[in-house]
């Protein structure tokens, strides 16, 4: 079994005053693209852990995964027990099996995540940090 787990990182883009909030994932511990301009979109990765099909779970920081140049999407599908995920990041085909419960554990954990980040941040406001792509902001109950 793979497994999966989703952060929320905070990124400094060069000349830009914004930070910026970004959910990552990694599968067995390691990165599954570079968050530098793409970002996980947590309303894909709910529809996935729902449904079986093709999800744009990997998206630009601006919610449009064709601006990053993502022609396709993670194809999912659910058995009683597992989640499989098969998908091409880049030039690299890959399948990945996830125990069904530790999936749909995987965002409430990056939930418990935010909620701790953001609390010891005080608060997240406008002018000073943003959430991308937007979509992700009620995903994380902000």
């Amino acid at each position: 079994m793979n497994q999966l787990e989703l952060q929320l990182k905070a990124h400094h883009l060069q000349n830009d005053p914004l930070g910026y909030l970004i959910v990552e994932a990694q599968i067995d511990d390691k990165p599954i693209a570079d968050f530098g301009e793409l970002a996980i979109d947590l309303h894909q990765f709910q529809r996935s852990s729902e449904n079986d099909g093709e999800f744009f779970i990997l998206t630009c920081w601006c919610g449009d995964p064709s601006c990053a140049n993502i022609e396709h999407g993670i194809q999912v599908h659910h058995d009683s027990n597992n989640v499989q995920w098969r998908a091409k990041f880049g030039d690299d085909s890959q399948s990945y099996i996830f125990e069904k419960q530790a999936y749909l554990d995987a965002h409430q954990n990056l939930r418990r995540q935010a909620k701790e980040l953001l609390d010891s941040l005080g608060m997240v406001n406008d002018g000073e940090l943003t959430i991308v792509p937007i979509r992700n902001r009620p995903y994380l109950k902000l």
